[in-house]
């Protein structure tokens, strides 16, 4: 049986025999530059932002190394979550227009958002990152 487990960045993976555990290798793991969306849609405005998040996910996914979209069942919350390699990555694709569109959807038909920023809260609106470019994003 093998297992692995993150550990300082590393992956450390494990063999496991009568013997016990032994180390059997360390991968780096690759660090992203994760935004992460979290949405509560208002309840009269449902169908206009599914229709607005349907017509731009395949644009969105372009300008992203990883971008997954999950709703809930009642299409009232939304989450977000975008990967890039780099921090260069991100802000390039903040300036497209899909993600102006994106930020425009939320302000008007969400009664909530909160933005993350590798697990750091930095804001209500995706347009909040493009003014953050100059600051220290990772701490």
């Amino acid at each position: 049986m093998a297992f692995a487990f993150l550990w300082h960045h590393y992956w450390l993976k494990f063999h496991h025999s009568e013997e016990g555990f032994k180390p059997i290798g360390m991968i780096k793991e690759a660090i992203m530059e994760r935004l992460d969306t979290a949405l509560l849609v208002k309840s009269t405005k449902r169908l206009e932002f599914k229709q607005t998040l349907y017509d731009l996910s395949e644009n969105l996914q372009k300008y992203c190394t990883k971008l997954e979209i999950t709703e809930s069942e009642n299409s009232l919350s939304y989450s977000i979550l975008a990967q890039w390699k780099t921090e260069v990555e991100m802000f390039e694709a903040l300036k497209e227009d899909e993600f102006k569109i994106l930020s425009g959807a939320i302000k008007a038909l969400c009664e909530k958002s909160t933005i993350r920023l590798n697990d750091k809260l930095v804001g209500n609106n995706i347009s909040i990152l493009v003014n953050l470019k100059n600051q220290s994003l990772n701490t």
